[in-house]
């Protein structure tokens, strides 16, 4: 198991809904939700965001998948989300064979060096009145970043991903092909997050022109909520 995967242990399924981010997508998506809606979150770490909805709307069907067999195994491992539906499965190429009210991606497309196959397989996922919502890092500029980063303070040998920034023109462009609604409404922190142990977490700085969000490589990251309608 790596050290992500390692971290990820200590983080409490009730802390998560006094988190600013699960607060901030609940309460975008909780205006649109039904009792009656199936939900498909791709990326569902260990389906902390469905703990979080679920709170409210108990009755919806809810299925996560998750790329990583350990995560999955912390998600069932919880009462509270027995009922759920959790597959493993490459965000890339999973077919579950079945189309969705509601599918979520959090997260998720920083990790891919190529976003057209990831965006793809989100919509063939949704029902024809369904309604997606991606949240992630975007670049506000027109440039499309990669990033590799190799850990030292963890004595890490591997370079990894999970940070890459594509621009919200570049995001934008793909998704109008498909969706005549599409919303992005930028999130803010409203309380300052402080350096940890492992710097590649996200932390805060507060310069002149207000609060930013960084981390250990020195990127300045700005976050999105994209709501999509076809």
């Amino acid at each position: 198991m790596n050290n992500s995967i390692e971290n990820y242990k200590l983080f409490d399924y009730e802390k998560f809904k006094n988190y600013d981010r699960f607060k901030f997508l609940v309460s975008m998506m909780e205006q649109k939700l039904n009792d009656s809606d199936t939900l498909l979150d791709i990326g569902c770490a260990k389906a902390e965001l469905i703990y979080c909805l679920k709170e409210k709307f108990p009755h919806i069907q809810y299925t996560g998948l998750e790329f990583s067999q350990d995560l999955i195994d912390m998600a069932s491992s919880q009462s509270f989300l027995k009922d759920v539906k959790l597959i493993q499965g490459d965000a890339q190429n999973f077919n579950i064979n079945k189309k969705f009210d509601i599918v979520v991606m959090s997260g998720v497309l920083s990790i891919f060096d190529e976003i057209e196959v990831v965006l793809t397989n989100f919509i063939s996922h949704l029902t024809n009145k369904g309604k997606g919502y991606i949240f992630g890092m975007f670049n506000s500029n027109d440039i499309d970043v990669l990033i590799k980063f190799r850990n030292n303070y963890i004595n890490s040998n591997q370079w990894e991903t999970g940070l890459n920034n594509f621009s919200i023109n570049t995001v934008d462009s793909y998704l109008k092909q498909y969706f005549s609604i599409i919303k992005w409404t930028k999130f803010d922190l409203s309380v300052d997050l402080p350096k940890t142990e492992n710097p590649i977490n996200s932390y805060t700085l507060n310069c002149n022109e207000g609060k930013v969000i960084t981390n250990g490589t020195g990127l300045i990251t700005d976050f999105y909520l994209i709501e999509l309608e076809f």
